[in-house]
């Protein structure tokens, strides 16, 4: 039971990494969207969609990584 208990606090860091990851590349899906110029009367809400998708992906990765150096070793 110990062992997967570990292997399923290894899979929520790998899932909130890789989703972390996901959302980071949406964030510069919508950065490169904005920079060529697509929809330029809504550049205001591709600007927030792509900054909002970088600081979500940070929180995203970073939770992922101490949920594995930090929660992981104490359970």
């Amino acid at each position: 039971m110990n062992n997967v208990k570990e292997i399923m606090n290894g899979v929520i860091s790998a899932i909130l990494i890789a989703t972390g990851y996901i959302v980071l590349l949406c964030g510069i899906g919508c950065q490169i969207g904005y920079r060529m110029g697509n929809q330029a009367d809504d550049t205001d809400m591709m600007l927030n969609c792509s900054m909002g998708c970088l600081i979500f992906s940070v929180i995203l990765i970073g939770s992922g990584i101490v949920w594995y150096y930090i929660v992981k070793p104490k359970s």
